[in-house]
């Protein structure tokens, strides 16, 4: 069981702002540096970018939002960074019913050595508002998703 202690330890928090004039473009605020690339394209309406076949986790929730980016030559270091040119991350928000206090939620996507897409069992929790973009990471933790959504709710 993960108690309140380890969630803290283990919580990495990436805040973005919306470039003013943009609708999907944003900008580092603070939190984390170089665990997510510096410029991340979101958006928080229920297409995404696209709309997506009902399959896979698309059956089992609804969709809020989609979180795209790409790390630059310059950047380097993070653990979703697994190629040294042209690594993407790429996630899905998902709705969290029975916890309307969070924007959504998903597991990170992140491109692999080979050049496609695999999953992490990494937990992202979006929270925030248009101009706003506020995650929170928590590594190897997808599947402990409700354990940080209770405690999320004791914080907020």
């Amino acid at each position: 069981m993960m108690t309140t202690e380890f969630i803290k330890a283990i919580e990495r928090r990436i805040t973005y702002n919306r470039k003013p004039d943009t609708k999907s473009s944003y900008y580092f605020g603070e939190g984390r540096k170089g665990l997510l690339p510096y410029r991340v394209n979101a958006t928080l309406s229920g297409d995404g970018f696209k709309r997506i076949t009902r399959t896979g986790r698309a059956l089992e929730f609804v969709k809020k939002g989609e979180v795209k980016a790409v790390f630059t030559n310059s950047e380097h270091g993070s653990p979703y960074q697994l190629r040294p040119k042209g690594s993407r991350i790429h996630f899905s928000l998902w709705q969290a019913e029975e916890h309307p206090f969070l924007t959504g939620f998903s597991s990170i996507g992140r491109t692999n050595a080979n050049g496609g897409m695999e999953d992490t069992k990494d937990l992202v929790v979006a929270l925030g508002n248009p101009d706003t973009l506020e995650l929170r990471i928590y590594p190897g933790a997808y599947d402990q998703r409700e354990v940080i959504f209770n405690y999320l709710r004791s914080q907020l």
